[in-house]
Formats: structure tokens, C-alpha cells, sequence
């Protein structure tokens, strides 16, 4: 995994001369641990290939270890997030890191413990493979996961 640090200015996403925006959703229980919601921006459809989304995380939430076929970008935009990949120790990221998750990469991100964390995911589809929880154990641990 390649960590990329910069500065990151907030984004204001326009169509036309409106603003868009985005309802709010609570994030389903089956696929995060703690509180989460998701604001969907942009979806992926036949006419553009992408889906942004704002994602929120309240301290200790997290997803589930999950894919996306065609991979992932994330900016983390506030707070501390957690990022692991399998078979690789937990990365700390702060607002204005970017990871970029290659395809099919077995991962899971949140917010650290002490604090709410928010980012944007852009996907080229929607489609994630939804895996196992991540167990306390994995959560605190610095060390690496088979």
C-alpha cells in the first residue's frame, strides 16, 4: 500500500450551478461496527463510471474486511482513521492522507478510538464484497493479519 500525504482542500461538488447533495443514511449494522452513516453523492452508472461517497465514523467504528473489484480511493477529510489491508500491519492516517486500495485487496478502515473520522470513498462501481467483522483483537493491534 502506497500512503500518499497532501494537502487536501474541501471539496464542493457542483452540477450545473446546484449544489448536490446527499441524504444521509445510517450504515447498515451488518457490514460496520459502532455508528456510521454515508452521504451517496455520485452513483456509477452507465454514463459515469464513478461513485463518490462521504462516510462517517463515529470513535471505534469500522467496517468489515471487504473488496472492491476495481479498487478503491479514499480521503481521509476529518480525524484519525485506521486502514489495514490483509497481511499488512494497520496503517494511522489524518486529514488530507489519500490511500489508494488496488483491486480485490482484502481491507477495512475507521476511526480511531479517541475521535470521530470522516472520508471520501470514490469506487468505479458500488459493488464491495462484504467479509467477516474486524474483531477488537485486530482493531487495537499494530501487528499484521493473515
Amino acid at each position: 500500500m502506497k500512503c500518499i500525504v497532501g494537502v487536501f482542500i474541501a471539496l464542493t461538488t457542483q452540477s450545473g450551478n446546484a449544489q448536490l447533495t446527499a441524504e444521509r443514511l445510517t450504515a447498515s449494522s451488518e457490514n460496520f461496527t459502532g455508528e456510521a452513516w454515508v452521504e451517496r453523492f455520485i452513483t456509477a452508472d452507465n454514463n459515469f463510471a464513478v461513485s463518490i461517497s462521504r462516510v462517517g465514523f463515529e470513535p471505534g467504528a469500522r467496517t468489515n474486511w471487504h473488496t472492491h473489484i476495481p479498487g478503491q480511493v479514499l480521503i481521509i477529510e476529518e480525524g484519525v482513521a485506521y486502514y489495514q489491508e490483509l497481511g499488512q500491519e494497520k496503517k494511522v492516517l489524518k486529514a488530507g492522507d489519500i490511500v489508494k486500495c488496488s483491486p480485490m485487496t482484502t481491507h477495512w478502515h475507521g476511526a480511531s478510538p479517541e475521535g470521530p473520522m470522516i472520508h471520501l470513498a470514490m469506487t468505479p462501481t458500488r459493488e464491495v464484497n462484504w467479509l467477516e467483522a474486524v474483531t477488537d483483537e485486530v482493531y487495537h493491534s499494530n501487528g499484521s493479519v493473515e
